[in-house]
């Protein structure tokens, strides 16, 4: 049964697809709508996803990604530098090189900021916050030409394209010095115990159409 779900979830013979990588675990996973078993080999293209209760970790020669639970992806580029899409949910990444990962969510774009050992966390929050957790190793974060190194150990959400109203609270906010000064296109805010009921009020409440 693993062979032939394997074979199934492989492109038609004499496609040009180029292999990228290897699914090493997983556990309620598809890729398409097919299921996914230990050794599904990735190809430029696929689209991969998890159930409410998956996982899904996958290997290429330059990088390892672990799909966290309800979470999609599409991949593309090569084995030793992989673009990785994240339209649902959120991953870790890890990797040596600069060039080993991009992913691109909501139109921004995350990437180690040098070669080294990295371990990233990207997560998509609503369809304008994203939280991101550089475990070890900086990172390099853009948004509409406005780059963002953010250091090892830090843990931000960044809220895009940010109303007057959502500008404005975090002006007020930041006098605790946890939100940082947001460039034009979106907000930073680092996560802390003080920091994530801010980050939670600035989104959530300025853009509650109930709220007064």
């Amino acid at each position: 049964l693993s062979c032939l779900l394997t074979a199934s979830a492989a492109p038609a013979a004499g496609s040009s697809a180029a292999v990228i990588g290897v699914v090493t675990q997983c556990n309620a996973a598809h890729v398409g709508s097919t299921a996914v078993s230990p050794g599904t080999t990735a190809y430029d293209g696929d689209r991969f996803s998890t159930e409410s209760d998956g996982a899904l970790l996958l290997r290429s020669a330059g990088a390892s990604i672990r799909l966290l639970s309800y979470s999609e992806i599409t991949l593309r580029g090569t084995a030793a530098a992989l673009q990785v899409e994240l339209s649902r949910g959120g991953l870790v990444f890890s990797t040596v090189k600069a060039s080993g990962v991009q992913v691109s969510v909501l139109s921004a774009q995350i990437f180690p900021a040098g070669d080294g050992p990295t371990i990233a966390q990207v997560s998509i929050l609503s369809p304008r916050l994203l939280e991101l957790f550089a475990r070890q190793g900086s990172l390099r974060f853009s948004y509409r030409n406005e780059p963002q190194i953010l250091p090892e150990g830090s843990r931000i959400r960044v809220l895009l394209d940010p109303s007057s109203k959502e500008r404005a609270a975090a002006s007020e906010s930041g006098k605790n010095n946890n939100i940082r000064r947001p460039p034009h296109a979106y907000i930073l805010i680092t996560v802390t115990a003080v920091a994530l009921p801010t980050a939670i009020a600035i989104h959530e409440a300025l853009e509650s159409p109930d709220r007064p």
